[in-house]
C-alpha cells in the first residue's frame, strides 16, 4: 500500500504552527528551520502570492535565523574545557571516597 504524500497546503499550515511552537519553547534553531520550510512551501505552491508577502516571509526567515544564539565563542572555549576537566576530576575523587567508605 502506497501512502500519498501530504498536500502542500496541509504541510504549510503544519510548518506555520511549528514556527509558533518553537518560538514559544525558545528553540530558535528549529524556529528558523520551520520558517524556512514554510516560506519554501508557500513560494513553490502558492503561485498567487504577492511580492510583498514573499518579501515579508523572506525577512521573517532571515530574522529567525539571526535569532539563533551562538554556543560558545573563542574566548570561552578554554574555560568550558577546564570546567569539564574539573567536573571529571571531582567525579573521580568522589568515586575514590566512596570506595574508601565502603572498605571501612
Amino acid at each position: 500500500v502506497i501512502i500519498p504524500p501530504p498536500k502542500a497546503k496541509i504541510m504549510a499550515a503544519y510548518y506555520e504552527k511549528l514556527t509558533n511552537l518553537f518560538w514559544v519553547s525558545e528553540n530558535y534553531l528549529f524556529h528558523a528551520f520551520a520558517w524556512y520550510k514554510y516560506y519554501s512551501l508557500c513560494k513553490e505552491y502558492n503561485r498567487g502570492m504577492s511580492d510583498e508577502m514573499k518579501t515579508t516571509q523572506a525577512s521573517a526567515v532571515l530574522l529567525a535565523t539571526l535569532c539563533i544564539p551562538t554556543t560558545t565563542s573563542d574566548n570561552n572555549k578554554g574555560t568550558s574545557k577546564s570546567l569539564g576537566r574539573d567536573a571529571i576530576q571531582s567525579t573521580v575523587e568522589d568515586d575514590i571516597a566512596k570506595e574508601k567508605m565502603a572498605r571501612m
